[in-house]
């Protein structure tokens, strides 16, 4: 049977694990800051796409290939 010196011995190891734990994760955080995610970056990518396609239909629509002479 464990007795209560043990006990506390055990506690305090896993308390200290689990500060270890933190400790990488929000060092990991900081880390990485503000950096956005592969979605959010091909997301990004897409709606930039998006906008140049459409800026090329316009351009396009208002120099009519075939103009009335």
């Amino acid at each position: 049977m464990l007795d209560v010196h043990s006990l506390a011995n055990l506690a305090q190891i896993r308390h200290q694990e689990a500060l270890k734990e933190a400790e990488v994760e929000r060092l990991y955080k900081l880390m990485k800051g503000d950096q956005p995610n592969l979605f959010q970056r091909v997301g990004g990518f897409l709606a930039a796409a998006r906008q140049r396609l459409k800026a090329q239909i316009t351009l396009r629509s208002t120099h009519p290939a075939f103009s009335k002479k």
